[in-house]
């Protein structure tokens, strides 16, 4: 199964949501890497990994 890292994030001016989702799909080992990697570089952000398929969500908040 493939996964992507997911960032959320409020826009600074009016306050938006802001859902951004990686274009790249990798193995588990991947996401979890890359999740911990960006969870340093953007401590203000909400990041989690979600499952590639289309509508399946595994959604893990950092």
């Amino acid at each position: 199964m493939m996964y992507r890292v997911v960032f959320e994030s409020q826009h600074p001016l009016d306050k938006r949501l802001i859902i951004e989702r990686g274009p790249w799909l990798v193995d588990r080992a991947s996401a979890d890497h890359w999740k911990t990697y960006f969870s340093k570089l953007l401590p203000h952000q909400c990041i989690w990994i979600e499952s590639g398929q289309q509508g399946a969500g595994l959604h893990q908040n950092s």
